[in-house]
C-alpha cells in the first residue's frame, strides 16, 4: 500500500523516492548525498523534486496514436519519421519504376491535400494509402533504423527516460508513475501537505493518463512484432523498466 508505507515513513521526515509500488528512503537510494545533490538558483532546501514517468511502450503508442487518429499529424510529422516509415515498410522491390512513381505521386498528393478540402482519387491497391499512416512495426524499424545514429533516432517520444530525464543527477525525492495516477499523485500531495486539495486534483484528471495504452492494449501492440523488435526494444529500455518498476516487453505480451 504506498500511502500506508508513506504515512510511517513520514513520521520520521524521511524524504522518499516511489518507484512503482516500492517507496525507499533517500538514504537508500545508490549514490545518494548531500554532495550530489544539484542546487538549483533560488532553490529552497525544503523543496520536494518530483518527476511523472511512462510506460516507454505507452509512450511510443501515444505518439503512432496520434497520426493515426489526426490526418494533421500525419502532413505535420511527414519529414519527421511518418513518410519514411510508410515508404520503407510498404515499398515491394518487385515494383516496376512506373508503380513506384505513381504509388509515390498519389501518397504526395493526399499529404498535400489534407486539410485542403480537397479530395482526389487514388489506386485501391496502393499500400501507401491503405492504412495512410504509420503502423506499430514500420514505426518500430524506423526507431531501430535510427537509434544511435542520427537526431531521428534521438525523438524524445522513443528516447529512454533515463537519457533526457536527468534522473539521477536531479536526485528526485518522488517519482510518478502515469499509469498509477492518482494514486501515487497522492503521495506527492500527501509529502507536500496538499492533501486538503486532494478532491480538486481528482476533478481535474490528467487528460495524458486517458490517452495511455493499458497493459492490455501493450499487449496487443506488442503481439504485432516479430522477435526481433521485441528484443530491440527490451535491451533499448532495460534501464528504464529496471529503474521505474515496469515489466520487459516478454513479461507483457
Amino acid at each position: 500500500n504506498v500511502l500506508g508505507s508513506h504515512a510511517n515513513f513520514m513520521g520520521v521526515h524521511y524524504h522518499l523516492g516511489v518507484l512503482g509500488n516500492q517507496i525507499l528512503t533517500r538514504g537508500a537510494m545508490r549514490g545518494s548525498s548531500n554532495e550530489r545533490r544539484r542546487v538549483f538558483r533560488s532553490e529552497s532546501t525544503e523543496s520536494v523534486r518530483f518527476t511523472v514517468v511512462r510506460h516507454p511502450i505507452s509512450r511510443l503508442i501515444s505518439h503512432l496514436r496520434k497520426a493515426q487518429n489526426y490526418p494533421k499529424e500525419v502532413r505535420a510529422q511527414r519529414g519527421d519519421w511518418v513518410e519514411e516509415c510508410i515508404i520503407n515498410g510498404r515499398t515491394d522491390p518487385k515494383w516496376d519504376s512506373a508503380t513506384r512513381t505513381k504509388y509515390k505521386r498519389e501518397f504526395d498528393i493526399y499529404i498535400n491535400e489534407i486539410d485542403s478540402g480537397r479530395h482526389s482519387s487514388y489506386s485501391e491497391e496502393n499500400p501507401y494509402l491503405h492504412p495512410p499512416y504509420p503502423v506499430f512495426p514500420e514505426l518500430i524499424d524506423f526507431v531501430m533504423r535510427h537509434r544511435g545514429r542520427d537526431d531521428k533516432g534521438n525523438n524524445g517520444h522513443w528516447r529512454p527516460t533515463i537519457e533526457w530525464c536527468d534522473i539521477c543527477q536531479n536526485d528526485l525525492d518522488i517519482i510518478i508513475q502515469l499509469e498509477e495516477e492518482p494514486e501515487e499523485l497522492m503521495v506527492l500531495l500527501d509529502r507536500l501537505q496538499m492533501t486538503q486539495y486532494k478532491a480538486s486534483f481528482l476533478s481535474k484528471h490528467n487528460s495524458s493518463s486517458n490517452k495511455s495504452a493499458s497493459a492490455d492494449e501493450i499487449k496487443l501492440y506488442v503481439k504485432q512484432l516479430n522477435r526481433e523488435q521485441i528484443e530491440y526494444l527490451n535491451k533499448m529500455y532495460a534501464a528504464d523498466f529496471e529503474m521505474f518498476g515496469y515489466d520487459p516487453i516478454e513479461m507483457i505480451a
